[in-house]
């Protein structure tokens, strides 16, 4: 459970990093690779290594990755 909490909270902070940086083509692709991470390591864990958790966090965990990294890949500068 801690672990989860400072991986939620990097993710956070990811995403204020995001906001703050809007229009960054950096800041942004950094945002989308982070979710994209966490939905495949939380995606092996559910689907895989048998860990208990609501398929419904899990679609929200991939709809995130894909909503940020269609973002990232929208900007240019």
């Amino acid at each position: 459970k801690r672990l989860w909490g400072m991986v939620l909270g990097l993710l956070c902070l990811t995403r204020l990093h995001a906001v703050a940086n809007a229009s960054s083509a950096a800041a942004m692709k950094h945002c989308a690779a982070v979710h994209v991470l966490e939905a495949v390591s939380f995606g092996y864990e559910y689907l895989f290594a048998g860990a208990k958790a609501s398929p419904a966090i899990f679609a929200v965990i991939v709809a995130n990755a894909g909503w940020f990294s269609s973002i990232a890949a929208r900007l240019t500068h």
